[in-house]
């Protein structure tokens, strides 16, 4: 008798514990369906989106990180939803200009859970993720020159940068390309074409993405830039620099002109496309050092080249003379900058009465403002 009691009781013991645990799962599953309720006390959960700058965040985010799906919780929203949803698509299709330049469409798919909204996104990419993450932030004009230049003496072939205010003009934006390419120093060597295209096209704010097609494959212009690098640092280790920087670039000017023969047909053909032709060896120091035969960018590049190793701090000038483009050689020094014109045609008057004219090649600012036309937000030469 005393055992089956024992029995009776823990069968009455089982049934509690058992009872107890129905009611704790009963009161959880209330709680749960509470907080499925929040929206309706006017409170929006922590991670859920109430407005179209929160709706246009999450979406920014889900793009610059190149997801192509996500689920967004809506709750509690101010605003027409599916006139918000349809203002946020236009906006990253049309606008936002890593939107523009990456993204093919934009889905949604809405359901309803109790009080919020579930709302499934869907993005379709003509870009993939290594290309997005690879667009760089432009946040001044020099910083943009720099990147060019790397881009060329890597013989890259495309590169995209995003700008918070642009005014350059496409024109102006190809003159500073230019510039860019020619401080590549003797990686300026078989440039085909560059091509730019912006997104949104016109906009303050846009991507700019450049493309640049070159004449050989990368290795095989890799061995001229280590020619012309060569051939340089042997004529340099020839010349002996001047007591003054304009002495100096003398003797880079008789040099060039006096080993390099003059091409001046192709000098011609700059003329004709706004110095917009292929970079073919004459139009580079290759051509200058290594062939000797050069157009006026040739020997221009090769007395960069020259000038830079006998101690010179050089810039490659692109301007204008008599409304045709023109390169011309800018020192800076102490006394303000000397500007060299390999192909200046301008006499010295004799010091002495017999004696034989020389050419002047050497200007300051001043004189070369007289002689040429720059852009004076490309090059600056203040003193």
């Amino acid at each position: 008798m005393a055992g089956q009691n024992r029995w009776i009781c823990l069968l009455l013991a089982m049934l509690l514990i058992l009872g107890g645990c129905a009611s704790a799962s009963g009161e959880y599953y209330q709680e749960k369906e509470h907080v499925a309720q929040l929206g309706d006390s006017g409170e929006t959960p922590a991670n859920a989106i109430s407005n179209y700058y929160m709706l246009q965040t999450a979406l920014q985010n889900m793009i610059r990180s190149g997801r192509e799906s996500d689920n967004i919780r809506i709750s509690d929203y101010r605003g027409d939803l599916d006139e918000d949803l349809e203002a946020v698509r236009e906006y990253f299709m049309t606008v936002y200009p890593l939107g523009v330049y990456a993204v093919q469409g934009i889905g949604f798919d809405k359901t309803r859970i109790l009080s919020e909204m579930d709302v499934s996104v869907t993005i379709q990419y003509r870009r993939t993720g290594a290309e997005i993450r690879d667009v760089v932030e432009i946040l001044e004009d020099g910083e943009f020159e720099r990147q060019m230049t790397a881009l060329f003496s890597a013989f890259g072939d495309r590169q995209a940068f995003s700008f918070s205010w642009v005014t350059d003009s496409d024109a102006q934006f190809m003159d500073r390309i230019m510039k860019s390419w020619a401080a590549a120093g003797e990686y300026a060597v078989g440039l085909d074409s560059v091509t730019l295209t912006s997104y949104p096209e016109g906009a303050y704010h846009r991507i700019v993405e450049i493309n640049v097609q070159y004449l050989d494959d990368p290795a095989a212009l890799k061995a001229q830039a280590e020619q012309v690098r060569e051939a340089a640092g042997q004529i340099a280790a020839e010349l002996t620099p001047g007591e003054t920087e304009r002495e100096t670039l003398g003797r880079v000017a008789e040099w060039l002109l006096g080993n390099v023969q003059v091409d001046e047909e192709a000098t011609r053909v700059v003329s004709e496309t706004g110095g917009l032709q292929k970079k073919t060896s004459v139009y580079t120091a290759y051509g200058a050092l290594v062939e000797r035969t050069a157009a006026q960018s040739g020997l221009v590049l090769a007395a960069q080249e020259l000038a830079s190793r006998l101690g010179l701090d050089c810039t490659v000038v692109i301007g204008s003379r008599e409304g045709e483009v023109y390169w011309w050689l800018a020192v800076q020094t102490d006394d303000g900058w000397l500007h060299l014109d390999l192909l200046s045609q301008e006499a010295v008057p004799p010091a002495e009465e017999g004696g034989e004219a020389a050419v002047q090649y050497v200007f300051n600012t001043e004189e070369a403002a007289q002689r040429f036309e720059w852009s004076p937000t490309l090059y600056t030469f203040a003193s």
